[in-house]
């Protein structure tokens, strides 16, 4: 996929991409899986309630200005 950096810059910003672990005891980012950024949410993964766990960590830092698109 890239060189073992899990943000790639790309024509809109950059792409980061992320390993999400649901059903944790707490949602937090807990290092790197393989090219992934690696984060843990509390939420199961069913009706996209994982997908938005990570959306709403993200918007916690007013650095990251950022448009979701799951793949996978």
């Amino acid at each position: 996929m890239n060189d073992g950096s899990f943000v790639v810059g790309h024509s809109a910003g950059a792409l980061l991409t992320v390993w999400v672990v649901p059903g944790a005891s707490r949602t937090e980012v807990v290092g790197v899986h393989g090219d992934a950024l690696k984060i843990r949410v509390a939420v199961p993964a069913e009706g996209g309630k994982a997908n938005r766990a990570v959306a709403r960590l993200l918007a916690t830092r007013p650095e990251i200005q950022f448009r979701v698109r799951v793949a996978g």
